[in-house]
């Protein structure tokens, strides 16, 4: 099974005031969360909103489920990197990234280029050792 193979859970609320959608990958429960210490935040900026801050427009939100499903494929296969979350709230997707690999920002970027989003983004990489941001999101 590859890594993009793999079982999501689709979880609603709020984040603050603010509806979110959220979707965890469930199968990265028993792997060694350690050996993956490095968290790299892609977020996907939409510029078409509801009231709720979700996007509105479907040609946006075309673009950005293809940018995430390129980009993912990239960090996957190029940085040693799993997939764990994408969270949509207050006009943006976040897309969560677990890697074995502490890149520097200019790697992070050329890696994002690569798959050639189609929607603004900007990111930020994080130690999370223990996958906190993981694991907060169990149903």
């Amino acid at each position: 099974m590859s890594k993009l193979e793999t079982e999501w859970s689709d979880i609603s609320g709020k984040l603050g005031n603010m509806k979110a959608y959220i979707r965890r990958r469930n199968s990265l429960e028993k792997i060694k969360h350690s050996n993956y210490p490095y968290l790299t935040i892609i977020t996907l900026v939409f510029d078409a909103l509801d009231n709720n801050g979700i996007p509105s427009d479907s040609d946006e939100i075309d673009r950005a489920v293809e940018s995430e499903k390129r980009i993912a494929e990239v960090l996957e296969k190029q940085n040693d990197s799993y997939f764990v979350l994408s969270v949509t709230h207050n006009g943006v997707v976040d897309l969560f990234f677990f890697s074995a690999n502490n890149l520097e920002t200019d790697a992070v970027e050329e890696l994002i280029y690569l798959a050639k989003p189609t929607i603004n983004f900007d990111f930020t990489v994080l130690e999370d050792p223990k996958w906190e941001a993981y694991f907060n999101t169990r149903q």
